[in-house]
């Protein structure tokens, strides 16, 4: 048994794993596109036996589900009582031969390469290794035995849905970790954190910029738009009978 506390260490890992054992069993919450675990897991797809991967929050990339339309042991969970939010990853040759990663990590390029995460390696020579085994192996054939297959009209069905939301979940991520540039995280946007009632009294209290002047302001505003509107409406109407003019010619 041991511990994983970083991403490079969890990626040599898997990587090995993949390489080293003939069949693969995972269950993962969500699943990425554009990485090198993927890119070998795809070489390897003759290997896979029971892969499970949530949809929840449209966190799973369409692209990873259009990698797998065809292939029958993937599945996906639509529906749970609850949030499916495992991460286990079993690799095994037989039932005295195998290996387990199980921690924190989703299978995406964030939780494999920046990310903050943790996992456990677990193999058949470890303590209770056949109970741990059997275990492992009935939960992942119930959770495979909960999913759902998808087709084409599915699937661009869940790509717009989750096109959509992705926009909604990029406006309220921030970054960590040693990120060169920083986002500051919505909760520390002092005027998106604010009651209605706390916003109109900071706007009628502030000396800068009182209320009445954001009123004379917005009035003056309004006041040069209709200036404009006007100017447009003349020149429309100039323009129109110029060219009535001309075809009475």
């Amino acid at each position: 048994m041991k511990l994983i506390t970083n991403n490079a260490e969890f990626l040599n890992e898997f990587t090995r794993l993949l390489a080293e054992y003939n069949e693969y069993f995972f269950l993962t919450a969500w699943a990425g596109c554009n990485f090198n675990a993927l890119n070998e897991l795809r070489e390897n797809s003759a290997k896979i036996r029971k892969v499970v991967v949530g949809l929840h929050f449209y966190q799973t990339h369409p692209d990873f589900i259009e990698m797998f339309l065809e292939n029958q042991n993937v599945k996906f969970i639509e529906e749970t009582a609850g949030v499916f939010h495992p991460k286990l990853y079993l690799f095994s040759n037989s039932s005295d031969e195998w290996e387990i990663l199980v921690g924190s990590h989703n299978f995406t390029r964030a939780a494999f390469t920046k990310n903050v995460e943790t996992a456990v390696l677990i193999s058949n020579v470890d303590n209770n290794s056949q109970d741990t085994y059997d275990r492992a192996m009935c939960f992942i054939s119930e959770k495979f035995a909960m999913g759902q297959s998808f087709d084409k009209d599915k699937l661009a069905n869940y790509r717009n849905v989750s096109n959509m939301q992705q926009r909604k979940i990029k406006g309220l991520s921030g970054q960590y970790h040693g990120q060169t540039k920083s986002v500051m995280p919505i909760y520390s946007i002092p005027i998106l954190t604010r009651t209605w009632n706390e916003f109109y009294t900071d706007c009628k209290n502030e000396r800068a910029h009182s209320l009445d002047g954001r009123l004379r302001r917005q009035e003056h505003t309004h006041a040069l738009h209709y200036q404009m509107c006007q100017r447009n409406r003349a020149v429309e109407i100039l323009r129109l009978s110029k060219l009535t003019r001309c075809s009475d010619q």
